[in-house]
Parts: structure tokens; C-alpha cells; sequence
């Protein structure tokens, strides 16, 4: 069958740390649990974490150009 399995890599330590999104009580429990996931993304399943928070910023400020852009097209079309 497909799917990926058989792959060895265990996603329970991960689902382990998204049920304590609920519970957060403050900016430093974010980011004890971002750095905690971090560490688990880069041990565990292999992914460079440095290389994708680059990746995601990028992908960031290209929505919110577009997003500007979008906006003045708009108010442009407002004045006809």
C-alpha cells in the first residue's frame, strides 16, 4: 500500500505537542514549545529547520506584497 508507510518515522511525539497548543498561558511558553518542536523536527524526522523558517519568512513577505499590491489595485479601481 502507499501512503508512506513503513518509513520508520514516528509523528506521536509531534501530535504530542500540538495537543499543548491549548494549553499556552504566555509568550514564553510559545517558544519553550517552539523550540521543543524545533528540536523534535530536526532530530526526529530530519528537517532543517533553520533552511525552513528561511523558506517560510520568504513565502511571508511575498503574501504581504502581494496583499499591498491587491489593496492599491483596488483602491486604484475605486476612483473610476
Amino acid at each position: 500500500m502507499g501512503g508512506g508507510e513503513g518509513e520508520g518515522k514516528d509523528l506521536g511525539g509531534l501530535f504530542s505537542m500540538l495537543g499543548k497548543l491549548d494549553n499556552l498561558k504566555s509568550n514564553e511558553d510559545a517558544e519553550n514549545l517552539k523550540k521543543e518542536m524545533d528540536l523534535y523536527l530536526e532530530k526526529e524526522l530530519g528537517v532543517n529547520m533553520g533552511e525552513l523558517n528561511k523558506k517560510i519568512e520568504g513565502a511571508q513577505k511575498d503574501v504581504m506584497i502581494k496583499v499591498k499590491e491587491t489593496d492599491v489595485n483596488e483602491d486604484d479601481s475605486n476612483l473610476d
